[in-house]
């Protein structure tokens, strides 16, 4: 549609200009004289031509008409385009995945095959972006930034390394740090669905005990099958656990799917592996016959007991970090605080400024240790 909003752009604003162009070099021919005497270049542009072929019979038709009809459509022609471009920009930042492959879309499916990984990622990463518009995507955008940065940086960068602005230089410079941002952004834009998966394999991993437990527990009240995931999909406070279950419900209820392979099919594309694997045991022990209650309650001992396995050894790992940060952020600093103090009332340290050592460790030292050991404990997960 867009584009068909261009051609026709182009064609009003072409027509129009030659109807400009034509109207104006007529009127100064007959005004020089080549179609009959000369006369004056406006008398000709005001002429009535109702007796010429270009009349059309239409009296008081005048060159000067034609010229304005041309500067209508030339406008007309124009504001088409202008539109066209204004939704094209509008779409771009919208939806800038879906202008892409409008624009990429044929282009690129053979490179498609190659970004296998990275299609598993968007799916498991919850990012609701097609996989091929969100390869057009990353292709385009590195194109955008390629050629924004090297318009920048060729002004930019004789006034950082001192090389004169037109050069050989500054053109190689600004070309290669232009490379180097479209790099850094193909690679930012590739490795974001696995970072995002990673993020919801997190919550759904420290609440696996629960999940299972309520699965075990609906299950051994001869609730349908059906009904659970409804239950599952329901559950407001964990979004990452509602959003895989309310994909299997909607796979059934949507697009007419029977349960156990939506399960399946939906499985395969969930980021934590141990909810991957439950779920399609579940669907193995329906298959074959077999008391799915009873697997879920094993499946959820064996969870419980990992859990505490890993709970010990995240106490066991704190009790070694509590006496780290005894020894690193309260003995050791007030050893140091005492020599230095000692060293500066005594006038020695040699070329170093005791007071100076003191400050540094105060205000530096122990707040970037401190800053250490926060980021260590925040690793800590079960």
């Amino acid at each position: 549609m867009k584009k068909a909003g261009y051609i026709i752009g182009i064609i009003l604003a072409f027509s129009g200009v030659i109807i400009i162009y034509s109207s104006l070099i007529i009127s100064f021919l007959d005004s020089i004289g080549v179609w009959g005497y000369p006369k004056n270049f406006f008398n000709s542009l005001f002429w009535d031509r109702v007796s010429e072929p270009l009349g059309l019979g239409v009296k008081g038709l005048q060159f000067f008409h034609y010229l304005v009809a041309g500067l209508v459509i030339s406008v007309s022609g124009a504001m088409v385009i202008l539109l066209s471009t204004v939704r094209a920009i509008h779409d771009f930042f919208l939806e800038p995945w879906t202008f892409s492959y409008k624009l990429l879309g044929n282009k690129i499916e053979r490179l498609l095959p190659y970004f296998r990984d990275l299609h598993t990622n968007l799916r498991t990463g919850g990012v609701s972006i097609a996989f091929p518009a969100y390869v057009s995507f990353m292709f385009i955008m590195t194109i955008v930034v390629f050629i924004f940065s090297e318009m920048v940086l060729f002004f930019l960068l004789p006034f950082i390394f001192e090389v004169e602005l037109i050069s050989l230089s500054n053109l190689f410079l600004s070309l290669m740090f232009a490379g180097l941002s479209s790099v850094i952004t193909i690679l930012i834009i590739y490795i974001y669905p696995g970072m995002k998966s990673s993020n919801r394999r997190i919550p759904i991993e420290a609440n696996l005990p629960y999940i299972s437990s309520f699965l075990t527990l609906l299950s051994s009240s001869n609730v349908p099958p059906r009904m659970i995931f409804h239950s599952l999909a329901r559950i407001k406070t964990l979004r990452e656990v509602r959003q895989e279950f309310s994909n299997i419900v909607r796979d059934v209820e949507v697009f007419g799917q029977d349960l156990l392979s939506s399960i399946l099919e939906n499985s395969e594309y969930m980021p934590c592996q141990k909810l991957k694997e439950i779920l399609k045991g579940y669907v193995a022990t329906i298959t074959t016959g077999g008391n799915p209650t009873d697997y879920l309650r094993i499946s959820t001992q064996n969870i419980m007991k990992e859990k505490m396995m890993k709970l010990d050894l995240m106490l066991e790992s704190l009790s070694a970090l509590a006496e780290i940060y005894i020894m690193v952020l309260v003995a050791m600093p007030l050893l140091f605080v005492v020599m230095f103090a000692t060293l500066g009332m005594l006038g020695g340290g040699g070329t170093l400024n005791p007071v100076l050592m003191l400050y540094l460790l105060l205000y530096i030292g122990i707040p970037v240790l401190a800053s250490i050991l926060i980021v260590i404990v925040s690793t800590f997960t079960v």
